[in-house]
């Protein structure tokens, strides 16, 4: 408004204190007192209150542009190339990306402020029920939170997929691997990376999935055997010495829920600008992207010591990451897996005796075999199921009955007229006098 001046209220204060030495009622000396300046710095201000009056004491570059602020090009190029590319980025990330790929360096908090001036970012501030932190684990492996992270991945470019994560609770180090689904094979597969750059962990934190946990009622054949429902998976780590621990809630495994928050953030874009779209691809850029997030992102633990296993000499890790089954060993020495058949064969020193259970493991690659006590058995896949050909059983050979010429079957129906004498002697002849009931 025209004629109006802009005053802060220390400056309204320095007016009045001013005012009184300008009238002579106050020493310029204790003024400088009051204000908290140096003498000479109150004598300043006492010309400029007489010269101005109030007006005077503001500051000279009030509603100037700051002699800090960032040049309006600069400003005017980093939106444009923030439309242009980096929609929806949040301002810390676009601020890297701004750096790294257009050479437009600019603070993030003064990004944020331009963001929101042209209406282009929101603050997203959510009021969240209260939960107490859980302390980290103290050494790395001693456990690791596992969890897949459904997401529109790809944005539309691509299949949908499934990131499999694994976070370790005491450093935040991170792995991840892009599969189809959230299924056993890929839970594996990811496992087997984790173990391959690191060694097998002391424990693994994972929700209630089917994957993961088995949640029905044991056999009778468990119950006698004191055995516990296992998944595939379950059985793995059973074989490994990982302990399964089951969470209650996606907070409880906050580690790993949070790193899918920055992938779902971080990593989709830097796919989008790197135009993947498909499963391959977006792996092959994981194992060039997650060693700088582990970089950034990942603490030191409270204890230097490394949980981790090495994997026994002589395990074969792909006998331990399979799908197995039992199956019992057939009078003719098949079994059947899959709707396919088995023929074990006959050469070989750990024959299994028929009706002996058998385990039938299909790895990861497609392939399958048969271990019994611990050894492999030799096996060859049949085209069909076995017939057994039934057994022939000889006839006897049995001359035709033929009647003789006086049998009463070849009589005509008048000769069934008889006397009784007749009737007498045919009945004796038959049956004996003793078995007529009647006969004298």
């Amino acid at each position: 408004m025209e004629g109006c001046v802009l005053m802060s209220r220390k400056e309204l204060d320095r007016g009045s204190v001013l005012s009184r030495v300008a009238h002579g009622n106050l020493s310029a000396v204790t003024a400088s007192e009051m204000l908290g300046v140096s003498y000479r710095h109150c004598l300043r201000m006492k010309d400029r209150y007489k010269n101005g009056g109030a007006a005077g004491l503001a500051h000279k570059l009030r509603g100037q542009p700051s002699n800090r602020g960032s040049d309006a090009h600069l400003r005017e190029r980093v939106i444009e190339a923030y439309k242009a590319s980096y929609m929806g980025f949040g301002p810390t990330f676009a601020a890297e990306k701004l750096a790294e790929r257009d050479k437009l360096t600019v603070n993030r908090e003064t990004l944020r402020l331009w963001l929101v001036a042209e209406g282009l970012w929101t603050s997203r501030r959510r009021r969240r029920r209260h939960r107490s932190r859980r302390k980290r684990k103290e050494r790395f492996g001693e456990m690791v939170q596992f969890d897949g992270s459904h997401h529109d991945w790809f944005e539309g470019r691509g299949p949908k997929c499934c990131l499999m994560t694994m976070v370790d609770d005491a450093t935040g180090t991170v792995w991840a691997l892009f599969t189809a689904d959230e299924g056993t094979v890929a839970a594996m597969q990811v496992l087997w990376a984790w173990i391959a750059r690191f060694g097998i962990p002391h424990s693994i934190y994972v929700d209630r999935l089917k994957t993961y946990i088995n949640d029905r009622e044991p056999t009778v054949d468990e119950q006698l055997a004191g055995q516990t429902p296992q998944t595939q998976f379950g059985r793995a780590c059973q074989k490994l010495g990982i302990r399964i621990i089951a969470a209650h809630s996606p907070q409880a495994k906050g580690r790993v829920e949070n790193k899918h928050k920055l992938t779902q953030d971080r990593l989709v874009k830097e796919m989008r600008l790197n135009n993947i779209s498909t499963i391959e691809e977006a792996n092959e850029y994981l194992k060039t992207w997650l060693p700088g997030i582990n970089e950034r992102f990942s603490v030191p633990a409270a204890n230097s010591d490394d949980m981790h296993r090495s994997v026994t000499k002589g395990l074969n890790l792909r006998s331990v990451f399979c799908l197995e089954e039992r199956r019992v060993v057939k009078s003719d020495w098949t079994l059947q897996f899959e709707n396919q058949w088995l023929q074990i064969l006959k050469h070989q020193t750990t024959l299994p005796p028929t009706g002996a259970n058998v385990i039938v493991q299909r790895w990861l690659d497609g392939s399958l075999h048969v271990v019994y006590n611990g050894e492999p058995i030799y096996t060859k896949a049949l085209a069909a199921r076995p017939v057994k050909e039934a057994p022939v059983i000889a006839k006897r050979l049995k001359e035709p009955y033929k009647p003789v010429a006086t049998h009463p079957w070849r009589a005509s129906p008048a000769a069934y007229d008889l006397s009784q004498e007749q009737v007498n002697e045919l009945a004796d002849r038959l049956l004996g006098p003793a078995q007529i009931p009647g006969y004298p």
